[in-house]
């Protein structure tokens, strides 16, 4: 052999394995989330606003960048993700049905947002706990910022006790405006949707002069509107020393979710789930410890990848490996993984289909060869010559042709010994016939 044929196979082997690398690092490049991003959060002195600048801080560590968008609130920010100006938002539960939120998807809800209806005890002519629906009409209520989730939130639950614009002055103003007014005896009530760690709340459940309305239809309403949930404010969960509150209370509360708009990148998505439980502080002091984050409660459908990730939990590579390369990585981790479950009957299947293929063409001659051996005594001359022609261009073909594993070695010179065997009895029969054919031209 040449050195040039020596050095074929290799030097082609080399360049496969030098192209599929090259393949390989493009396809994982490709597969990169971006390295920033935008999230719609709330007012600067908000609750989402937090939570987002948390959760930007801790994916600061992994070198993504994400910008905290200051917005008037969920329906503001869900304006900003249908637009595509923001990547993710936070989003208070009971607003979605209030635009078309086709294309956007749910990454986790990250906690409750009790809905706060606090009154001003000299608006009334009554004590807080006697209070009943229909004295909130004809009175100043402050319904939240124009653009929050406050707004939908207040009007529906108004609506339902006949308390509209109608027979109430509805005030839009921002919480703390809103918590100032009442202080000031400018507002009647107000409601605020807002986590129990608000320090808004926490300063009004403290005033002597306010207290918040415990409604007693709560269980109703959440029947009536299913985004909403009973929660417990425990016995002196806000302040332990002055017990306060003073008796366990139940408050209605809506869900808060992270959404992610259409084309969001599915390793960011993965990302900001793995960074979430150690960026969600204690739960708004409502809701078990543990219980977010959570994909329960969505309404609007899950992120699949979201889903996955809930379902299997992070990868190996995610748990060992830097972000940049596990990321990509860990998407066909999951990819692969069924077709590696695939892998051994389809790889069972194919070496059966190939060494059935493989024995054919050796085994599939058998039934000719052995019907000339079992009619060979009955051949004429020219039916002999017709055979031997035929036998040996088979051999000839055979030997060029057919490749075999070493395995089918042993079948495939049976074949040819075979072959030559009947061929050896075809010249046999031949001479036969010509001394036959030669006495009796002696004989003549």
């Amino acid at each position: 052999m040449s050195t040039s044929r020596r050095w074929y196979r290799p030097l082609l082997v080399f360049l496969l394995l030098i192209g599929l690398a090259a393949a390989a690092v493009l396809a994982v490049d490709a597969m990169r989330p971006p390295r920033q991003f935008r999230i719609a959060a709330g007012a600067a002195d908000g609750m989402y606003h937090a939570v987002a600048t948390r959760m930007s801080k801790a994916l600061a560590a992994q070198g993504i960048h994400s910008e905290v968008l200051v917005t008037a609130g969920s329906v503001e920010n869900l304006s900003l993700l249908k637009s595509g100006q923001a990547d993710f938002g936070v989003i208070q539960g009971g607003v979605a049905h209030l635009t078309d939120t086709t294309g956007l998807s749910t990454v986790a809800m990250i906690g409750y947002e009790p809905v706060w209806i606090i009154v001003n005890r000299a608006s009334f002519d009554k004590d807080v706990a006697a209070l009943q629906p229909q004295d909130f009409r004809n009175k100043r209520i402050g319904i939240g910022a124009p653009g929050s989730g406050i707004q939908p939130v207040a009007r529906e639950i108004l609506a339902k006790v006949n308390v509209a614009d109608a027979n109430a002055v509805f005030v839009e103003d921002g919480m703390a405006n809103m918590a100032t007014k009442l202080r000031a005896g400018e507002l009647d009530a107000a409601f605020f949707v807002t986590p129990a760690s608000n320090p808004i709340i926490q300063d009004l459940v403290r005033d002597p002069a306010l207290g918040f309305f415990q409604p007693r239809f709560g269980d109703a309403a959440t029947h009536i509107l299913p985004y909403l949930n009973m929660v417990v404010l425990h016995r002196g969960q806000f302040d332990l020393e002055n017990v306060i509150p003073a008796e366990d209370t139940e408050l209605l509360a809506t869900r808060i979710g992270l959404v992610a708009r259409e084309g969001a990148h599915p390793d960011l998505v993965r990302l900001l789930l793995t960074r979430l439980p150690s960026t969600l502080a204690n739960p708004g002091l409502i809701g078990e410890r543990d219980e977010f984050p959570t994909l329960a409660g969505w309404e609007i459908p899950p992120n699949p990848d979201a889903v996955e990730y809930f379902k299997s939990g992070t990868t190996p590579f995610e748990r060992y490996l830097p972000f940049e390369i596990a990321s990509p990585l860990s998407r066909l981790y999951l990819m692969l993984l069924p077709l590696v479950v695939l892998a051994v009957p389809a790889w069972s299947l194919i070496k059966n289909t190939y060494k059935w293929y493989t024995n054919n063409q050796v085994l599939k001659w058998y039934p000719e060869i052995t019907a000339i051996d079992r009619q060979l005594d009955n051949y004429a001359s020219a039916q002999v010559e017709e055979k031997i022609a035929f036998l040996d261009n088979l051999d000839t073909e055979i030997a060029r042709r057919v490749k075999v594993s070493k395995g089918l070695l042993p079948a495939y010179f049976d074949l040819r010994t075979h072959i030559n065997y009947v061929m050896g009895r075809l010249q046999q029969r031949r001479e036969e016939l010509s001394t036959t054919a030669n006495a009796g031209a002696d004989r003549g």
